[in-house]
C-alpha cells in the first residue's frame, strides 16, 4: 500500500491498530505487516489479502467512453458489456508501454485500475487524445478501497463471508454481493496463471470487511500481505509489473504482455509499430528469469554483460523462498542462449554472476 494523501493516511492508521510493527519505506509503501515469510506462505498456500488501493484508479464517464478506449488502447473493448472487465495496454506512438490496466465496465462508468506510478502520466496521455468524444476523466482513488485475494484458500475463505455465490463467480465478470448490509463489487480473474479475487467498495465498507476478516479467520492461513512478500511471489511467477518491467523502455512483446493486444480490431496508438514487430519478426529482446550465484544487496541496478558486451538489464530481484537464493526478472537480447546460460552483471564496478532460467520459476 502507498500512502500519498489523507485517505491513504487514514488507511495506514487503520492497519497500524492491528500491526504495530508494520514497516513503511521512503516511498510510503507498506513493505510488511507481520513477517515477510508468513505473508509469502499465505500467497502460495493460504489466503493473502493485499490492499491495492495504492494503484491508480481513473474513472471515465460519458456515452463514448468505450469507443474512446477501444480507439487508443491495444485490446478490443467495443463489446465490453456492463459488469465485465478486460486487460488492455496503452502504448506510445513508438509502441512502448505507457501502462497496463484493468478496464471495468460498471454500467454507469468505466474504471481503469493502473499502476500507482503511472496514474498521472496515463491521465495526461488519455486527455491528450480526446478529440470530440463526450467523456470526462477523473481521479477516483478517493472513492474506493481495492482488496485483492490470492492463494488456494481464497475461494473457501470468501465463501464464509459472502456465501456460496462466490463459488459461482465467472472469470472477468463483476458480481455485487453483500456482507453485513454493505455492498461489494467482486471480480474473479486470472493473470499469468495466478487466480485472483478483487473486491472494491467505499472505504468505510472495506474497513468493516477487513476488520471482520482479521477477527474471524478461523482455521484459514490468512495474512495481510505487504509489498516485500508480493515482490518475491510475482517474480517467482514471472509477472511483469510497473514501473519495473511495464514502462516506456519496452514494447508488449519484450515484457510478455502481447496477450493484451488484439490483432483484429484495427487501429490504436502504436498499432503500426507493434504490427511490424509481429510481421517482420523484429522483436529483439525478451523477458527472462535469472538466478544469482551469490547474494546481492537491495537497491542496485544491474546491467547484464556477455564478454564485456552489454546485452540486457535486471529489472526486478528478490530472495526466493522457493529456491532459497536470489532470483530476478530482466530483459535480454534474443540472440543470446537461453536456459542455463551464465552472464555477468555489473553495478557501479561490482560484479556478480547470474544464470538464465525459464519463468515461472520452479523448484
Amino acid at each position: 500500500m502507498i500512502l500519498s494523501d489523507s485517505v491513504f493516511s487514514q488507511q495506514f492508521e487503520f492497519y497500524k491498530t492491528y500491526f504495530s510493527e508494520m514497516e513503511v519505506n521512503d516511498n510510503k509503501y507498506i513493505n510488511k505487516y507481520t513477517a515477510v515469510r508468513d505473508e509469502y506462505n499465505s500467497l502460495v498456500s493460504g489466503v493473502a489479502l493485499r490492499d491495492i488501493s495504492f494503484k491508480g484508479i481513473l474513472e471515465i464517464t460519458g456515452k463514448e467512453g468505450l469507443d474512446y478506449l477501444n480507439r487508443i488502447s491495444t485490446n478490443s473493448l467495443l463489446n465490453l458489456a456492463p459488469d465485465n472487465i478486460a486487460y488492455t495496454l496503452f502504448t506510445s506512438e513508438k509502441g512502448r508501454i505507457i501502462d497496463r490496466c484493468i478496464v471495468i465496465n460498471t454500467g454507469e462508468s468505466l474504471l481503469l485500475f493502473c499502476g500507482a506510478e503511472n496514474k498521472r502520466k496515463l491521465n495526461s496521455w488519455l486527455n491528450k487524445y480526446i478529440i470530440m468524444e463526450d467523456i470526462k476523466i477523473t481521479d477516483a482513488n478517493q472513492k474506493y478501497t481495492v482488496l485483492e485475494f490470492i492463494g488456494p484458500q481464497s475461494n473457501s475463505f470468501l465463501i464464509s463471508f459472502f456465501g456460496r455465490e462466490v463459488s459461482d463467480l465467472i472469470d472477468n465478470e463483476v458480481v455485487r454481493l453483500y456482507f453485513d448490509n454493505y455492498k461489494f463489487s467482486i471480480i474473479k480473474t486470472k493473470d499469468f496463471g495466478v487466480e485472483k479475487i478483487i473486491i472494491f467498495a467505499e472505504y468505510s465498507s472495506s474497513n468493516h470487511l477487513v476488520r471482520s476478516m482479521i477477527a474471524n479467520k478461523s482455521a484459514f492461513d490468512l495474512n495481510i500481505a505487504g509489498e516485500d512478500a508480493y515482490k518475491v511471489f510475482r517474480i517467482e511467477k514471472g509477472m511483469p509489473e510497473a514501473p519495473y518491467e511495464l514502462n516506456d523502455d519496452y514494447n508488449p512483446y519484450e515484457v510478455g504482455v502481447i496477450k493484451d493486444v488484439s490483432f483484429s480490431k484495427g487501429c490504436y496508438i502504436g498499432q503500426e509499430v507493434i504490427a511490424r514487430l509481429d510481421t517482420y519478426d523484429k522483436v529483439q529482446k525478451y523477458l527472462r528469469g535469472f538466478t544469482f550465484n551469490q547474494k546481492v544487496g537491495e537497491g542496485k541496478s544491474f546491467r547484464i554483460f556477455s564478454n564485456n558486451v552489454e546485452v540486457g538489464k535486471v529489472t526486478s530481484y528478490a530472495y526466493s523462498f522457493l529456491l532459497k537464493k536470489m532470483i530476478g526478472l530482466g530483459i535480454i537480447r534474443k540472440d543470446y542462449p537461453g536456459d542455463g546460460t551464465s552472464f555477468i552483471v555489473k553495478d557501479n564496478g561490482n560484479e556478480s554472476e547470474i544464470t538464465v532460467c525459464n519463468i515461472p520459476f520452479r523448484k
